[in-house]
């Protein structure tokens, strides 16, 4: 199904030292779906929101790692984790 949805996602990083980050915050997803046969709801029927949580580490002056956590806090989304290491040139 397609159809159209707002994102809301507010975050607040602070740096602890020299070489750690934290941040934190939510997100907050709203979701109209579109009908196979092209009708829509005319409201939004979904709602999702999880809970963000991140840390960065400075490697060195040109490399970093980067790890964010995703947790639903509401339907069946479960959670996820991402990690990046970050290479600056």
């Amino acid at each position: 199904d397609s159809g159209y949805g707002v994102s809301l996602g507010p975050r607040l990083s602070f740096f602890v030292n020299s070489k750690v980050t934290l941040a934190a915050g939510f997100s907050v997803q709203w979701a109209d779906k579109v009908k196979h046969d092209g009708s829509s709801a005319g409201s939004i029927n979904e709602t999702r929101t999880a809970i963000l949580y991140g840390l960065g580490y400075s490697i060195s002056n040109t490399l970093s790692l980067h790890m964010q956590a995703n947790v639903a806090a509401t339907q069946d989304g479960g959670s996820s984790l991402r990690l990046e290491l970050v290479h600056r040139m």
